[in-house]
């Protein structure tokens, strides 16, 4: 859905001066929601209350031709306990197309969070241990082994799976959520997958972002 949303120029909040104002329901983001539930609607075959927690699944059932998912998807989709590795030969993939020809659609870049403990009783020590994890030299051997590194300019240094390196050209074009402290208090009250489900369901997307933009609102300038 984010990408659907950054492609179409939206966004999901900005900061005004010190206060963070909802841009859910504004033109742009209202744009791309609307493709997705276009999306959603004619080339989605789920339940509309259903989750993807085992889409992998109905893949090697061949009840999907075709998905979004990170890059590791593949190796979930020909694990040997539930999957189907003899289809591992017949996956292809692809950096998610943007609206304008030739280019990628922006993505969705998140992960791990490295940090030091307040109450660390080395701090010096976990410092220089971020600084190694972060330098050049160490996100090079991380693009080396088809993982996605930290610096950018090193994305096109990596190499392995073709899923790997479709991520990485993804990737060349990334985003982030608001970046508050609060964030994760958007994020454990299920905002935006709230939100989606009342679209799919039938909710007209003016009134589901207006809601959603108000719990954003309420949360990052509590």
């Amino acid at each position: 859905m984010l990408s659907y949303l950054w492609d179409a120029g939206g966004d999901i909040a900005t900061k005004d001066g010190d206060a963070w104002v909802g841009q859910l329901d504004s033109p742009s983001s209202v744009k791309g929601l609307t493709f997705f539930k276009q999306v959603f609607d004619e080339a989605n075959g789920a339940p509309a209350d259903s989750d993807d927690a085992n889409d992998y699944i109905a893949f090697c059932n061949g009840e999907v031709g075709m998905m979004p998912a990170p890059g590791w998807k593949p190796g979930q989709i020909i694990n040997e306990k539930d999957g189907c590795p003899d289809m591992e030969a017949n996956i292809g993939v692809f950096a998610l197309p943007g609206s304008t020809a030739g280019t990628t659609a922006p993505v969705f870049l998140g992960g791990s969070n490295i940090a030091i403990p307040a109450k660390s009783e080395h701090q010096d020590l976990a410092l220089d241990l971020v600084k190694i994890m972060v330098s050049a030299g160490y996100q090079e051997k991380m693009a080396a082994a088809g993982l996605i590194p930290a610096i950018k300019s090193e994305l096109a240094s990596v190499t392995g799976s073709d899923a790997a390196v479709a991520q990485a050209k993804a990737a060349e074009n990334s985003r982030f959520v608001p970046t508050s402290e609060k964030w994760a208090g958007v994020e454990a009250a299920n905002v935006l997958p709230d939100m989606l489900v009342k679209i799919a369901q039938g909710t007209s997307i003016e009134e589901a972002a207006k809601a959603a933009d108000s719990a954003i609102e309420s949360t990052l300038n509590s």
